[in-house]
């Protein structure tokens, strides 16, 4: 395992240089002029969302609106635009393969 920088933030990728290749490739994109909101959501957001989904991993996949009332109902505001930007970002259909 290797790490990149790419925005002001690390990104830890696969030592194989064409999965590391391929995840540097999906972040850089996400930080394209544009889609500059992806930065903008807190970090502690970020693991919030991240643990429910790690929580529910024998379930299908939440969506955002799952993951926020969840959220909510634990006392964590969150809206569905930012869990939307988190599950893109690092949610359980962002592959290494």
């Amino acid at each position: 395992m290797r790490r990149e920088s790419i925005a002001a933030e690390y990104v830890y990728v696969a030592a194989a240089r064409s999965k590391a290749a391929k995840r540097i490739e999906q972040r850089r994109a996400l930080v394209a002029p544009g889609l500059a909101a992806a930065i903008a959501v807190a970090p502690t957001l970020e693991v919030e969302v991240l643990v429910e989904v790690i929580h529910g991993v024998r379930l299908p996949p939440p969506d955002a609106a799952t993951v926020a009332a969840r959220r909510l109902a634990r006392g964590v505001r969150a809206s569905e635009a930012d869990v939307s930007t988190v599950l893109a970002r690092h949610g359980p259909n962002q592959t290494e393969s």
